[in-house]
């Protein structure tokens, strides 16, 4: 009798390190997969800045009158580094359609 006592205080110690290593673990995931969200909101952020740039030089071609080809349409919108066209571009004569 006094072995399975024993034995039985040995599982329940094994149980409760096991049960304190998975909260570790879980809290590691946690700590892990807190950092990547942020990753991941701080470059959607980053996109979400760059298209509202984009979307503003855009929108003060069209007040001007100035319209794009479909071609420098989808060069902008798939060129995220760049806000708009240049300077010389915005310049164009506001009813000619301006290539890139």
């Amino acid at each position: 009798m006094e072995q399975l006592q024993e034995r039985l205080w040995a599982l329940e110690a094994e149980n409760l390190a096991l049960a304190m290593a998975l909260e570790a673990q879980r809290e590691q995931y946690e700590r892990c997969l807190d950092e990547d969200l942020r990753e991941e909101r701080l470059v959607l952020r980053t996109r979400v800045l760059v298209l509202e740039q984009q979307n503003r030089a855009l929108s003060g071609l069209s007040r001007r009158g100035v319209h794009l080809a479909p071609e420098a349409l989808l060069q902008i919108a798939t060129s995220p580094g760049e806000v708009g066209l240049s300077e010389s571009r915005k310049k164009e004569t506001p009813s000619r359609t301006v290539p890139v």
